[in-house]
């Protein structure tokens, strides 16, 4: 889970979040049918959807007929991948020029539990799907207009918003117990909280920049890509798990899914 944030903006009362009422989010699952449920129930078109990517070689990520648009990475939270994921990470933001402000980024406060799943899923929704395949006056499109009259769109502040949506938390908690799960969900009740191991962060292109929203704070730019190839985003992405896989300490632990468009004109 992400870890628990070295600022916390203080809130007038009437914005803070009743904690004390709200529970732990159910963990989601990585499983697609899953994601898909989650983001229907919110309001999504169909048009858009998950999908399990099943390895990072070019010609299988190329074979796809529908556009891959964003990445969701479920990975280990051992100790050697956190280490190297924390300085390379910290390497990358050093002289970086701001390309994030304008996206929605939502911090996962240490209230979420087991939400990084939902985030990362939020993350991609978000920010890369046609606002026009939401529905109008679903929990989605209020959300995102909930956040649009935020006078401080801070990761912070737009996670504090996101907590205080009973209605999604109670489509994320039924989609996290449903009949599409493979596993039993978590325990999250205070006094019995699992430590699950993994974590979820995802990846989209904004200004021809592969971003990395991963609920922790600032998005992570690992740069342009290249224009010149066939398929850029997807190669850049490929290349950055590549590296995330060989710093893993050789446990390759990880699960891939892709969100796709299905684009009528082609």
């Amino acid at each position: 889970m992400a870890e628990e944030e070295k600022t916390n903006p203080k809130l007038s009362e009437t914005d803070q979040p009743n904690l004390e009422k709200d529970d732990w989010w159910t963990a989601l699952e990585s499983n697609p049918k899953v994601f898909n449920q989650f983001v229907n129930k919110l309001g999504l078109s169909s048009s858009y959807w998950f999908e399990d990517i099943y390895s990072l070689d070019e010609e299988y990520l190329c074979s796809f007929e529908n556009d891959i648009i964003a990445f969701v990475l479920i990975y280990p939270t051992n100790e050697t991948l956190s280490s190297f994921l924390t300085k390379y990470h910290s390497t990358l933001k050093q002289g970086q020029k701001e390309n994030s402000s304008d996206l929605i980024r939502i911090y996962q406060h240490k209230e979420f539990g087991h939400a990084c799943g939902y985030i990362a899923c939020l993350h991609c929704v978000c920010n890369c799907v046609d606002t026009k395949s939401i529905q109008q006056e679903s929990l989605l499109s209020t959300f995102l207009e909930k956040v649009k009259a935020l006078p401080d769109k801070s990761p912070q502040q737009v996670g504090w918003l996101l907590l205080k949506q009973d209605k999604i938390r109670a489509v994320a908690n039924e989609c996290g117990q449903s009949k599409h799960c493979d596993t039993a969900a978590p325990v999250k009740e205070k006094k019995n909280r699992q430590k699950l191991g993994k974590h979820y962060t995802c990846f989209i292109l904004k200004n021809n920049h592969v971003i990395e929203m991963n609920g922790k704070g600032e998005p992570i730019d690992h740069g342009p890509v290249d224009s010149k190839l066939d398929k850029p985003f997807l190669s850049h992405v490929r290349t950055i798990l590549l590296n995330y896989v060989q710093h893993a300490n050789g446990k390759i632990d990880f699960s891939l899914i892709g969100l796709l468009y299905k684009n009528e004109k082609s």
